[in-house]
């Protein structure tokens, strides 16, 4: 669902182990030697006033929703490991049959660390149904993305990371546009300041629009600057600003924009935590050959864990900017969407929590067509690993 900070209800809750740096319980693990086998279940539901997202004669409805799953670690998430994580989602609707869908989400993460190499690689393989953010529709897609970076120490202050990424979007309507992407880079880091480092560097990158008779092939090249490291003892950033020149084969004219990622994550105090994150990229239109969207995104989140560490209170929201071309230059489309989500999580004991919640969302456009608002109330539970 649009908006959600992680998919298949694998929420990140104030509880979670995974949100949390707490070293006691963390759930139903069991172990054995080098390995650990971590079960998890999430059950929610709710009430949604627009389910699909339309701008006029809103239909409203109920949805429960049923994620169960297991992850494997292998080895020791300090040094060298291979994990697997596997989840099943169903979600059915009370009266809009139409929009119930069932997805799976498979994740592979591997880390070795032999002498001054480190490699990480990672693939997620989704098969789910999410809503388009350029057309406002519910649309079931297969998507992987797998990612390898390799790093090595050339110096006591400097090291070169190696980085490549293939991304595939296959969408199972066909009024959609199905396209891979395939892109390679490297970067320079120095450890300018004791836990502070810089880096510049670059990529080039290949997108293959998989329809032959859907114009839109192109690559690009990019060169990036960035800070990442801790700036205090409970702050760390991580900031990279790019210049993007993507070229098409098509009698397309070239983009040329600044893109970037910062994140910056901080805490109060041991029980309040904070964060922002915003982007800026360039990707290409799902229903318009020869298209490209260029969305900017500013994502804050807050959390404050009350009451003997057994209520917590969330606030995340974010704001998005997406502006568009067309194969003659920038288009007079602009839309903007926000929304804002208040929880109350419980975990009366250290495995499970509940939580009670509360969505507001807006897009606005210049097209009236891909206008809407959205009001959801939802109930969660999970027992986390």
């Amino acid at each position: 669902m649009r908006g959600d900070a992680q998919p298949f209800n694998n929420w990140d809750g104030a509880f979670n182990s995974s949100a949390s740096d707490s070293d006691g319980d963390n759930g139903f693990i069991f172990n054995s030697d080098s390995f650990s086998l971590r079960p998890h279940l999430s059950v929610s539901g709710g009430y949604d006033d627009n389910v699909y997202l339309a701008p006029a004669n809103q239909i409203d409805d109920t949805y429960y929703t049923i994620s169960p799953g297991i992850m494997l670690v292998y080895g020791s998430e300090n040094d060298d490991y291979i994990s697997l994580n596997y989840v099943y989602e169903v979600t059915k609707y009370s009266t809009e049959d139409s929009l119930d869908y069932d997805s799976h989400l498979f994740s592979l993460g591997l880390h070795l660390a032999p002498g001054k190499l480190r490699i990480h690689l990672s693939d997620q393989f989704e098969n789910s149904t999410d809503v388009d953010p350029e057309t406002s529709q519910h649309t079931a897609r297969l998507q992987n993305i797998e990612n390898l970076n390799i790093s090595r120490f050339i110096s006591r202050k400097t090291s070169l990371l190696a980085s490549q990424a293939y991304i595939i979007n296959d969408y199972e309507d066909d009024g959609f546009l199905d396209y891979d992407e395939f892109w390679l880079g490297g970067s320079v880091h120095h450890q300018t300041f004791p836990k502070v480092s810089t880096f510049v560097g670059g990529r080039y990158g290949i997108i293959n629009m998989k329809d032959s008779n859907v114009i839109g092939d192109s690559d690009y090249v990019e060169a990036d600057v960035g800070i990442q490291g801790r700036l205090t003892a409970k702050s760390t950033l991580h900031t990279q600003l790019g210049w993007q020149n993507r070229r098409f084969k098509d009698d397309i004219e070239d983009i040329n924009e600044w893109t970037g990622v910062i994140g910056l994550s901080s805490r109060f105090s041991s029980r309040t935590y904070w964060g922002v994150d915003a982007s800026r990229g360039l990707t290409p239109s799902s229903q318009r050959g020869g298209y490209t969207r260029l969305p900017a995104s500013i994502t804050p989140t807050i959390r404050h864990i009350l009451w003997r560490d057994h209520i917590a209170l969330s606030l995340s929201g974010s704001y998005e900017i997406a502006d568009y071309y067309g194969p003659q230059g920038k288009e007079d489309r602009s839309d903007k969407y926000w929304y804002i989500t208040g929880i109350l999580d419980w975990s009366p004991v250290s495995a499970f929590n509940v939580g009670i919640g509360y969505t507001y969302s807006k897009q606005e456009s210049n097209f009236d067509e891909f206008e809407y608002e959205q009001n959801l109330i939802f109930l969660r539970g999970m027992g986390n690993y």
